[in-house]
C-alpha cells in the first residue's frame, strides 16, 4: 500500500544471517538495523533514514522511485561495504532528491569505511558528512546540483578519489556555500553555474582509473535484475560549460588532465590555488584525441585563468594554458618552471607569470601570447629561458590603447641561453633585472608603436646575436656605471625605423664588444651623454666593428673604439657630440685610428666641456682643416707711445684657414675693448691714453692683456703625426694668484679650457692703475667678454663659468714702452729709466733656504746700516717684505739681524722686483724701514726717499738723520 512502512531491524536478531530486502510501494522509514552478511536492499518510493544502520561490512543498497532522505542524527556505517543511494522518479529521470541534513549537533552522516559510496539523483544532491578512507566516491546529478546542505566547519567528502557529475553547478548556492572535501584525486564534469570546491590537503586533478558499471555489478553479486542500481559517469579531468571553477587546496595541487571552462557565458574564469604547496601540471597520459593530442590543457574559453602556489609552480610535458578572453595569471611564492613545452596564451587578455621569492625558468620550447593584452614575467631571483622561447603581444584592433606590452622584471639576472624572439605590438617591451641582462644565444626584441626599455643593475651581456628593434618606438637602456657589451662571436644591433624615435644609454651605460660587433641604427637621436650623464663608452676590442648610423642627433660622452681593427662608422644626418668623460682617471677625449679618420657631417662637429683634447693617427692623416683647437697669439709688438698718448700693437692671431676670433684688449687704463676678426694673420690695434695710467710715475711702461676666444666651430689638422693641444691649469690666465710674483709675472701663458676661479682673477698690476688686489676692476673687465658672450645675464662668477664653457681662449700679456718724460702735459724729466717689475724673459730665483719666521739671528748688528737709535738683539725683529711695483706689500718674512750689516748678501739671493727691509721693536713702536729698493739681476737699479717709520698701518715718509 502507499501507507508508511517501518523497516526495522533488531541487533543480535536470530535470522541475522538472512538476507534483508523489502520491495513495497510505499514509503520506508528505517528505524534501525544491524545487518551480516549479504546486507540489505531497499527498493520502495521515498526512503527516510532517521536512526542508524549498520550493515557490518556488508553493502547497504537503496533505491527510491523517488527522493531518500538522511535526516539529522542518522547514519549509515556499513565498516568497508559499499554504500549505493539512487534516487530517481520512474517516467522523470530528473526528479528524485538524496538530501542528508547537515546542522550543528544534529548532522547525517556515511561511513564506508574502506568502501566506496556511490550516490545518483534525478534532481539535487544535497552532502553533509560522507566518509571513506580508501575508496571512492562518485555523485551524479542528472538535473541538478552536487551541494554542500549546511556549513558545520567540517568536510563534507572525505575520501581518496572523488568524482563529481552535475547539470547544474558543483559546490555552488548551497546552504553551506563551496563544497569542502578532503580528497586526494578529483574528477569533475558540470554543465551550468560552474564549479567550486576547497580541500584540505594535496590535491591531484584527473588520472582516477576508469571504474565501469558492470565492474561494479561485478562487486555487488547482484543478479540481472539490479542492473539498472548502477550508473557510474565518463570522466575526464574538471570541465564544465558555463560558470567559474574555482578550486582550492590547501596543500599542493597537480593537473594530471585537463581543465576546461568552455565558456559559453561570459565571463567564465578557472581559479586554481595551492596555498601551501606547489602547483604542478604534468602532461596527460590519456590517448591523443584529434584536437589536443597528449596536451594537458588549463583553458577558459571565455574567462581568465588565475594558478596561485604558497610554494613552487611546475609545468610539465606538454601543457598549455590559455585564457581566450581574459587574464592568464600564474603566481609562485617561490619558483615557477616551464619543463618541456609550454604554451600560455590569451586571445583577448594578458598572460602574468610571477615567482615572487624565486627563479622563473623556461627549460623547454616556450610560447607565451598576450594578444591584445600584455605579457608580465617576474622573478624575485633570475628569469632564465634555456630552450626556445616566444612571446608576444599584439593589439591590432586597438592600437591607441598601448596595451601590448612585455615586461620581464628580475631581482637577480635575465638570461636567454637559447633562441628568444619577443614582440611587442602596439605596446613596449620592458627588461629590468637587479643585476645582469644576458643573451648567450640568438636574441631578438621587436616593438612596433612602442618602446624597448633595458636596466639593469650592472651589465647588459650580448655573447651572440642580441637585435633590438622599433618600428615606430625609441629604445632605452639604463646600466647604471657599467656596460652593454658583447662577447666571443656575439653581436649587439639596435634599429629604430621611426624617424622621430630616440636611442638613448643613461646613467653612465657603456657599449663594449669583447669579440663581437655593435651596430645600432636610428630613425632620430643616439645618446650615451645627455645633460652632463657623461661617460659613456662604446668599444670592441677585436676586429669587429661599431656601426651607429642616426637619422638624428650622435652623441657620446665617452671611448668610441674598435682597438682590435674594426671599424668605427658613425654616420649622422644632425649633429654628432662627443662629450667629456667625468669619471676619475678618463678626463679626455681621444679619437684614434690605424688609418684615416674622416668626420662628414651636414651640420656641425661639437665638443663639450673639454680638459684635454687629443687627436691622434699613428699612420694617416686628420683631415678638414678648419680650425684648430686653441686659438693662438703670437709676436706681440708694441709701439712706443708717442708724445700724444696714442699707442699702437701688432700681433699674429690663429693659423692659416681659421676664422672667427673675439679679442678683448684691457689696455690698462680701465678701458677694455672687443675686435672680431673673421681671418687669421697680422693684426693691428690703436688705443690712446687721456693720461698716463700711474700719474705717479708717468714714465713707467703701461702694461695691457690680450685675450682671444674662438668660436665653438672647431675642426682638426694634422700632418701624419700625433698631435696634442696640452692644457695646463697652472698656466691658466683666469687663474692667477699670488704664487705669480715669484715667477717673475705672467711668462709663458698658456690656454686654457675651463675657468677656474678659486683664486683672485687678475694682480692689480696686470692693469697699471689698479692697486687693490681685490679691485671691481677685475671683475669689470671679466663682465665684460661675459656681456659679449651672453648679455641676458648679468655678471657672476657662475655665469662668467658658463658663458666660457664651450670655448677656448688663448691669452698674452705685454708694454708699451713710454718716453722717460712721459707724454702730454705730464712729462717729467727723471734720472733714469724706469723698468718694470715683469720683466720678460727672467729668471725665477726662490727665497733663500735660511730666510725664516722665528729663526737664530746673528750676534752682530751693524748699527751704520741700521740708521735708527741702536736697540739690543733680544729687543728688535729684521723683516724682509716684497712690494708690487706700486708698493703694495705681497709677502713679509723675518730674517736674520746679519742682512742689516751686509744688505748684498740678501741682494743676491732674491728675484727682480721691489724690497723692503724693516725694523720692529719688540716692545711696540712702529716698525722702521731701513731699506727701500728695486733689484734686477741682483743690483739695486732704484732707491726710494730715505728712512720710514711706519704709523697706524701707513707708510709715512722720515727724513733721514
Amino acid at each position: 500500500s502507499d501507507s508508511l512502512q517501518q523497516f526495522t531491524g533488531v541487533s543480535n536478531a536470530a535470522d541475522a544471517g538472512n538476507r534483508a530486502t523489502t520491495e513495497i510501494l510505499g514509503k520506508v522509514n528505517v528505524m534501525n538495523f544491524d545487518g551480516n552478511l549479504d546486507g540489505i536492499r531497499i527498493a520502495t518510493q521515498d526512503v527516510t533514514y532517521n536512526s542508524d544502520m549498520v550493515t557490518n561490512g556488508q553493502q547497504a543498497l537503496t533505491e527510491a522511485d523517488g527522493s531518500i532522505f538522511y535526516l539529522g542524527g542518522s547514519s549509515l556505517t556499513t565498516a568497508g561495504g559499499m554504500v549505493v543511494s539512487r534516487a530517481i522518479t520512474t517516467g522523470d529521470d530528473t526528479m528524485g532528491e538524496i538530501t542528508m541534513a547537515e546542522a550543528v549537533g544534529s548532522t547525517a552522516t556515511i561511513d564506508a569505511g574502506g568502501g566506496m559510496v556511490v550516490f545518483e539523483a534525478g534532481s539535487n544532491i544535497r552532502v553533509s558528512q560522507i566518509r571513506t578512507t580508501d575508496g571512492f566516491v562518485t555523485l551524479t546529478s542528472r538535473n541538478g546540483r552536487v551541494i554542500d546542505q549546511g556549513d558545520t566547519d567540517t568536510q563534507d567528502i572525505v575520501a581518496k578519489e572523488l568524482r563529481i557529475d552535475a547539470e547544474l553547478g558543483i559546490g555552488v548556492d548551497g546552504p553551506g556555500g563551496t563544497l569542502e572535501t578532503s580528497i586526494s584525486n578529483l574528477e569533475a564534469m558540470n554543465e551550468m553555474n560552474g564549479i567550486s570546491l576547497i580541500n584540505m590537503g594535496d590535491l591531484t586533478i584527473g588520472g582516477i582509473q576508469s571504474t565501469s558499471a558492470a565492474t561494479l555489478r561485478r562487486e555487488l553479486n547482484s543478479d540481472t535484475d539490479n542492473s539498472t542500481l548502477i550508473s557510474l559517469p565518463t570522466l575526464n579531468g574538471v570541465v564544465t560549460t558555463t560558470g567559474d571553477i574555482t578550486i582550492t587546496t590547501t596543500g599542493s595541487m597537480t593537473v594530471n588532465e585537463d581543465i576546461l571552462n568552455k565558456g559559453e557565458e561570459a565571463p567564465d574564469n578557472i581559479s586554481l590555488t595551492a596555498q601551501t604547496g606547489s602547483f604542478t601540471v604534468n602532461q596527460t597520459t590519456e590517448p591523443a584525441d584529434t584536437n589536443m593530442p597528449n596536451v594537458t590543457n588549463i583553458q577558459a574559453n571565455n574567462g581568465s585563468v588565475t594558478i596561485n602556489a604558497g610554494q613552487d609552480v611546475t609545468m610539465n610535458g606538454a601543457t598549455r594554458t590559455s585564457a581566450e578572453n581574459g587574464n592568464a595569471s600564474i603566481t609562485a611564492a617561490n619558483n615557477f618552471t616551464a619543463n618541456t613545452a609550454t604554451t600560455i596564451v590569451t586571445s583577448n587578455g594578458s598572460v602574468g607569470i610571477t615567482a615572487t621569492s624565486g627563479n622563473a625558468t623556461f627549460n623547454g620550447s616556450t610560447d607565451i601570447d598576450g594578444n591584445s593584452g600584455s605579457v608580465n614575467v617576474m622573478a624575485g631571483g633570475n628569469i632564465t629561458m634555456n630552450d626556445t622561447t616566444n612571446i608576444a603581444t599584439n593589439d591590432p584592433a586597438n592600437a591607441s590603447d598601448m596595451l601590448g606590452n612585455t615586461e620581464f622584471t628580475a631581482g637577480n639576472n635575465i638570461v636567454a641561453n637559447n633562441t628568444t624572439t619577443i614582440t611587442a605590438t602596439n605596446g613596449n617591451a620592458t627588461f629590468t633585472a637587479g643585476n645582469d641582462l644576458t643573451a648567450n644565444n640568438s636574441t631578438t626584441i621587436m616593438t612596433t608603436n612602442g618602446n624597448a626599455m633595458f636596466t639593469s643593475g650592472n651589465n647588459f651581456n650580448s655573447n651572440n646575436s642580441t637585435k633590438v628593434s622599433s618600428s615606430n618606438g625609441s629604445i632605452f637602456i639604463n646600466v647604471g656605471d657599467n656596460d652593454i657589451q658583447t662577447n666571443a662571436a656575439g653581436l649587439f644591433e639596435v634599429t629604430i625605423n621611426n624617424p622621430n624615435a630616440d636611442f638613448t644609454a643613461t646613467d653612465n651605460s657603456n657599449f663594449t664588444a669583447v669579440g663581437g660587433n655593435l651596430m645600432i641604427f636610428v630613425g632620430n637621436d643616439f645618446s650615451t651623454g645627455i645633460k652632463g650623464t657623461a661617460g659613456k663608452t662604446i668599444m670592441t676590442s677585436s676586429v669587429d666593428d661599431v656601426y651607429v648610423q642616426t637619422g638624428g642627433t650622435a652623441m657620446f660622452g665617452g671611448h668610441v673604439g674598435a682597438s682590435g681593427g674594426g671599424d668605427v662608422l658613425v654616420n649622422s644626418k644632425g649633429d654628432f657630440t662627443l662629450q667629456k668623460n667625468t669619471l676619475p682617471g678618463m678626463n679626455e677625449i681621444v679619437v684614434g685610428a690605424g688609418g684615416q679618420v674622416v668626420v662628414v657631417s651636414q651640420g656641425k662637429i661639437q665638443y663639450n666641456e673639454l680638459s684635454d683634447a687629443t687627436v691622434q693617427s699613428a699612420t694617416g692623416s686628420i683631415r678638414t682643416v678648419d680650425r684648430m683647437a686653441v686659438p693662438l697669439i703670437r709676436n706681440i709688438s708694441p709701439r712706443q707711445v708717442n708724445v700724444i698718448g696714442e699707442a699702437v700693437f701688432t700681433f699674429d692671431l690663429g693659423l692659416p684657414g681659421e676664422t672667427n676670433f673675439t679679442v678683448f684688449v684691457d689696455w690698462g687704463d680701465s678701458t677694455v675693448e672687443s675686435f672680431v676678426f673673421q681671418e687669421a694673420g697680422p693684426q693691428l690695434l690703436r688705443h690712446t691714453y687721456k693720461k698716463p695710467p700711474n700719474p705717479s710715475n708717468p714714465g713707467a711702461a703701461i702694461k695691457f692683456l690680450v685675450v682671444a676666444i674662438t668660436d665653438p666651430n672647431i675642426h682638426f689638422f694634422g700632418n701624419n703625426n700625433f698631435v696634442n693641444f696640452g692644457i695646463s691649469s697652472d698656466d691658466n690666465p683666469l687663474r692667477v694668484g699670488p704664487d705669480l710674483a715669484q715667477r717673475s709675472g705672467p711668462i709663458d701663458i698658456g690656454s686654457f679650457l675651463e675657468p677656474q676661479v678659486d683664486f683672485p682673477l687678475f694682480l692689480s698690476d696686470l692693469s697699471n692703475s689698479r692697486n687693490d688686489p681685490n679691485s671691481t676692476l677685475n671683475s669689470e673687465f671679466l663682465g665684460f667678454i661675459q656681456q659679449a658672450l651672453d648679455p641676458t645675464n648679468p655678471f657672476t662668477m657662475a655665469n662668467f663659468a658658463e658663458a666660457i664653457d664651450n670655448l677656448t681662449v688663448a691669452s698674452d700679456f705685454s708694454e708699451f714702452p713710454v718716453p722717460v718724460s712721459g707724454f702730454g702735459a705730464f712729462a717729467i724729466d727723471l734720472p733714469e729709466e724706469l723698468p718694470p717689475f715683469f720683466i720678460p724673459g727672467a729668471s725665477v730665483t726662490p727665497l733663500p733656504e735660511n730666510i725664516s719666521d722665528g729663526g737664530e739671528e746673528p750676534d752682530d748688528l751693524d748699527s751704520a746700516s741700521s740708521e735708527p737709535e741702536e736697540k739690543t738683539e733680544e729687543e728688535i725683529v729684521v723683516k724682509l717684505r716684497v712690494l708690487s711695483p706700486s708698493g703694495q706689500m705681497l709677502y713679509e718674512f723675518n730674517i736674520p739681524q746679519i742682512y742689516l750689516s751686509d744688505p748684498t748678501l740678501l741682494w743676491a739671493k732674491l728675484p727682480d722686483g721691489r724690497y723692503q727691509i724693516v725694523i720692529e721693536e719688540k716692545g711696540g713702536a712702529a716698525p722702521v724701514i731701513v731699506r727701500d729698493v728695486e733689484l734686477k739681476e741682483h743690483e739695486v737699479i732704484r732707491r726710494f726717499d730715505g728712512r720710514r717709520r711706519e704709523e697706524s698701518g701707513d707708510t709715512t715718509r722720515v727724513e733721514p738723520n
